[in-house]
């Protein structure tokens, strides 16, 4: 691939890096532990695989199964500022990272005082009311940072009553849920983001919280302990790139997986797709794909990895896995794929939206394009699927409900005042959807969060 002049690829990379979307060789290495382990079977991540169990609730990026929700889901298609609404809260600070959701409350990341005050903030889940705003990282001065992107863009992630937030090179920790204490802080994973900000969020997989941190300098993945915040281990990305500073950093979620019965973490970084070990970080496989800065996560079904390559030219991937050795590539598309919003994956069909507002339905076995349709807009957020069907949520506000299946057929067109640029989550009968300035609940059962708690 010839890179493009370096003017032109500013161009490229100033549209690029913000997500709720999205945010982080082998160097000296402790010994590895062994794989993490739960006691409580109802309490084990679970990869994401071919025949998987009932969704995990939504406690990272994209929730517990890749951006669907539960079965269960009673999740409405209409709304507007007047209809369908619970509660809309003002969120004191600037962000882009995704609510993730407690049983009782909803957390989310912001940057206040001119970025310099990084905060966690809790939200009651029936009154919308403000129940924790803690700062986590107070910086002595304004950080530089993109234009639209800032330091709360990475998602934080949930589990029983721990929170753990990033804020990139800024810091990683852990908080106590119940009064919002800082139990750990992490500054060790420093590398050059090159003023862009945060993208890539953190997941947890057992007692190993994994983050992704691709830089102009150093490129690596690491675990740390979730008790601690200590790495555990940290490993380099094997592949070398001679290209300029720009084309060498990553801004894409990790993804938990499991292919050929083998649990592994799938990460996409610049010209190149991983697979890891969970419990060590030893890398098991990886292939080359032709982009760089990727954002958008990876998928996985039937032992099937569909990956977006990135910058310049986005294409879509898609391999399958084999025992014992690198992925085989099936297909390629290079038709309206995202440079920023990941892929929903249902059952034999991927759903997915450019930046400038082309949706798609893909087959996910043979590549072929089942429908190809201009909604219109700009999108940041990653689409969501929910009772047949998919949800495409625009910058400016609209949300176009279009039906999952092999034609296109628009089900309902809602508008909300803000900017969405953040990817909501979800409960059972509600959609948390974060603007600029805002988090709404949008609910089919009213009863269940009265108007009269709503917080402006």
């Amino acid at each position: 691939m010839t890179p493009p002049s370096s003017h032109r690829l500013r161009l490229l990379l100033d549209v690029a890096f913000v997500t709720g979307v999205i945010a982080l060789s082998a160097c000296g290495k402790p010994p590895a532990p062994a794989p993490p382990q739960s006691t409580a079977s109802d309490d084990r991540p679970r990869p994401h695989s071919t025949n998987s169990a009932a969704p995990l609730a939504w406690n990272q990026f994209r929730g517990g199964d890749q951006g669907r929700a539960s079965v269960h889901s009673t999740l409405p298609t209409t709304w507007s500022e007047t209809n369908n609404i619970a509660w809309k809260t003002a969120i004191p600070g600037a962000g882009a990272s995704s609510p993730v959701l407690g049983e009782t409350t909803i957390w989310l990341t912001a940057a206040a005082e001119d970025d310099r005050s990084l905060r966690a903030i809790a939200l009651d889940q029936v009154t919308g009311a403000i129940v924790h705003n803690k700062e986590v990282f107070a910086l002595p001065v304004a950080p530089a940072k993109h234009r639209v992107n800032g330091p709360a863009s990475p998602t934080p992630a949930l589990h029983n009553d721990r929170l753990f937030v990033s804020f990139g090179t800024f810091g990683i920790a852990c908080l106590n849920t119940s009064d919002a204490t800082v139990i750990w802080k992490n500054t060790e994973l420093q590398f050059d983001d090159e003023k862009m900000g945060p993208g890539s969020s953190p997941i947890l997989i057992g007692d190993i919280l994994v983050v992704s941190c691709d830089g102009t300098d150093h490129r690596f993945i690491a675990g740390l302990h979730k008790d601690t915040g200590k790495v555990i281990w940290k490993t380099d990305r094997s592949n070398r790139i001679a290209q300029a500073i720009p084309y060498r950093k990553s801004f894409s979620t990790p993804l938990f997986a499991e292919l050929n019965g083998i649990p592994q973490i799938i990460s996409s970084s610049s010209y190149r797709l991983f697979g890891y070990e969970p419990g060590s970080g030893k890398e098991l496989w990886s292939v080359e794909i032709p982009g760089f800065c990727p954002i958008p996560v990876p998928a996985v079904e039937n032992n099937q990895i569909y990956v977006c390559t990135g910058y310049n030219k986005a294409e879509l991937w898609a391999f399958e896995a084999q025992p014992d050795k690198k992925p085989k590539r099936l297909w390629k598309s290079s038709r309206s794929i995202p440079l920023i919003s990941s892929p929903v994956l249902v059952p034999g069909r991927l759903y997915l939206v450019s930046q400038d507002g082309i949706a798609s339905s893909i087959d996910a076995g043979s590549g072929d394009m089942l429908w190809n349709e201009r909604l219109g807009g700009a999108y940041w957020a990653s689409p969501l699927y929910s009772g047949g069907n998919i949800y495409f949520f625009a910058e400016n506000g609209l949300t176009t409900v279009v039906a999952a299946g092999s034609e296109f057929n628009v089900v309902a067109k809602n508008p909300l005042a803000g900017e969405i640029m953040a990817s909501p989550a979800c409960s059972n009968d509600s959609f948390f959807i974060r603007t600029k300035t805002h988090l709404y609940r949008v609910t089919s059962s009213l009863e269940a969060a009265p108007l009269a708690g709503r917080s402006k």
